[in-house]
């Protein structure tokens, strides 16, 4: 018997705000102006793989009972979220300049996968396998700027880029097999990975950036300067593993469970290239925060022979940079 669980999802949008210079528009002029870009990017996975196998012959027949379950979710988010004026030449006459790009991406995957092999055979073979995987990437790009324009504001200019990513997985496999005489053998294996700025645990990292800058620009602001990048991410990773092996002779029962926890990104907030006259105060910030309130990986086994030999193994792994 086998069972076979997978989703796979991605989401890579693209949202943009922004003001250019073209052949019709070069300069604009109002009252307040503000260019916002904003994402609000959401993933759900509930995957579940359930295996039974049972098998039963004569006193004098060999059978065997092979149950196999797996369950796989990948999710991946990799947007663009930009707000920016390039070329142009942008007056607030009586209020502020706001440039802002704002992203909140959540991944929540609950991944398991049960086996159960049985056996009532006077000679028999039972074995049963379980395998879990969830794994969530997101790779963003959230950017906000000024580039290569004149800037004028009677209030304050703001550029500004914020991100908020919240990361949450569960991987399960259990596995269980019986046989009355012979041999039962019994696996669990969960994966569990939560990657930030990493394509998968063999890339280099650092793909997820939020920046906030002003570039080869004039700006002249009545009140205050402000550019701003900050990002906040919040993980939680639980992956549990567990085998049972019941056999008269020979009995065996290995569990894996490993939780990966990954989180490398660029923020970044800067002034170059640039003219500024400023009527109140400058600030250039770039803010991180990186929170795993939970890392557990857990892994059991147990192998019980009546009569013979029995061998379990359990291993865990949690891996947090």
């Amino acid at each position: 018997e086998i069972s076979l669980g997978l989703v796979g999802s991605e989401m890579c949008i693209r949202d943009r705000a922004y003001i250019i210079a073209s052949d019709d528009t070069r300069s604009v002029s109002a009252d307040q102006i503000s260019i916002l870009a904003e994402d609000r990017s959401s993933i759900i996975s509930d995957v579940g793989a359930g295996s039974i196998a049972g098998a039963t012959a004569g006193p004098l027949s060999i059978s065997s009972a092979i149950s196999i379950g797996v369950a796989v979710a990948n999710n991946d988010i990799a947007n663009v979220v930009a707000a920016y004026s390039e070329g142009t030449t942008l007056t607030a006459r009586t209020g502020s300049l706001m440039v802002s790009a704002s992203e909140s991406a959540t991944l929540t995957s609950d991944v398991v996968a049960v086996s159960l092999a049985v056996n009532s055979s006077i000679i028999g073979l039972s074995l049963s396998g379980a395998g879990s995987s969830s794994t969530n990437t997101v790779n963003n790009e959230i950017v906000a700027y000024l580039e290569s324009g004149d800037f004028e504001s009677a209030g304050d200019v703001s550029v500004e880029s914020e991100s908020s990513i919240t990361l949450d997985s569960l991987s399960g496999g259990v596995a269980g097999a019986y046989t009355t005489v012979g041999v039962a053998g019994a696996m669990g294996v969960a994966l569990g990975r939560n990657l930030i700025g990493f394509d998968s645990i063999d890339g280099s990292g650092h793909n997820n950036s939020v920046m906030a800058y002003i570039n080869d620009s004039s700006v002249d602001a009545a009140g205050d300067v402000n550019i701003n990048a900050s990002a906040d991410d919040t993980s939680d990773n639980l992956s549990f593993a567990g085998s049972v092996a019941l056999a008269s002779s020979l009995a065996g029962a290995a569990s894996g469970a490993e939780a990966t926890t990954w989180s490398a990104s660029n923020i970044s907030s800067r002034i170059t290239n640039s003219d500024l006259a400023i009527g109140g105060n400058l600030s250039v910030e770039a803010d991180a925060a990186a929170d795993i309130t939970r890392a557990q990986a857990i892994g059991a086994a147990v192998a019980v022979a009546s009569g013979g030999t029995a061998l379990s193994i359990a291993a865990s792994v949690v891996s947090n940079k």
